[in-house]
Formats: structure tokens, sequence, C-alpha cells
């Protein structure tokens, strides 16, 4: 995985959680640092609300979950819970990196992260993305929406890039 330039905001994630209370309006962004597509930063930021702004790291690798892939399929994430060390694994479903991601975890179940400025440009869902965050849903057809067309673009989240360059 490369570095991607820009942030990618997650629009809709597909498992009940109290996500959308604690992160509305997030964006975020890998960076890779030290070995070029072995170790890299996550760096992710929201709004609560208009005014203000949080950010964060984490540390995280990708790996290749089986050598039919060409590329490497999972981003790996260690953050603490509660005083206990939690890995956890995103697999990538499908990417174009210009314009989305479709990822899946135990946590978010299936999630679309869209870049920032196709959302802010584009104002619709990239179609490939949709399409297979759809058939990655068929069964449950759950979507919960993180993204608020009306509110987002307005958060500090959306207006200021923090981080590194992009």
């Amino acid at each position: 995985m490369n570095h991607t330039r820009g942030f990618y905001c997650l629009v809709y994630h597909s498992k009940p959680t109290a996500f959308i209370t604690r992160m509305p309006c997030l964006c975020a962004r890998v960076s890779l640092i030290e070995i070029p597509g072995e170790h890299a930063k996550y760096l992710y930021q929201f709004s609560p609300n208009k005014t203000h702004l949080l950010t964060g790291t984490m540390p995280v690798y990708t790996n290749k979950t089986d050598q039919a892939f060409k590329h490497k399929n999972e981003i790996v994430v260690k953050y603490v819970r509660s005083e206990n060390l939690i890995k956890e694994s995103y697999r990538i479903l499908y990417a174009d990196y210009r314009s989305c991601v479709v990822l899946s975890s135990v946590t978010l179940g299936v999630q679309l992260w869209v870049k920032l400025k196709y959302l802010l440009e584009e104002k619709e869902m990239p179609y490939l993305c949709s399409l297979t965050y759809e058939l990655a849903t068929k069964e449950s057809g759950l979507r919960h929406m993180v993204y608020d067309w009306k509110e987002c673009p307005q958060r500090r989240s959306y207006k200021e890039n923090l981080g590194l360059s992009s």
C-alpha cells in the first residue's frame, strides 16, 4: 500500500455500534513510515461539532493474507482499550485509491470510505465502491450513516487537513 494522498472519510458501515456518536464526520489517512509497505501511521480526525477538531494517530502495518492476492490486502491496527492491547484487521475488499475504498472489520463490519475531495466535489458515492458495499452486505442490507451531507462539510474535520502534507 502506498502513501495515500488526502483524507478518506467514512460514509457508512454495516455493523450496529455507537461509533457515529463517538467519532462523527471521521476522516483518516494511512501514511507510510520507516519501511515502505510494512509499517505505517494511521492519522485520523473528526469533529463532534462545528468548532472542535479532534485528532490522533495509531501505528498500523499491512499484510497479505493469501498468496493468491497480488498486493497486500489487510491493514492491521493496534490500540489499547480498557488497558488491553487490541489488534484488529481491516480487509481491503475493493480500492481504486483515487476516490474510494471498501473495508471489512469485526468492529464496524463493511465500511465505505470516500476521498474527502471526491465527496466535496462530486457529492455522490463512487459507483464501484457503492456496488462493492451493496454486494458485501447483501445478506444484512445494513447501512449506518456516519457522513451527514449537510453537517460534515461544515465541520473542521472536512475543512482542515491536519497531519502530514497531502
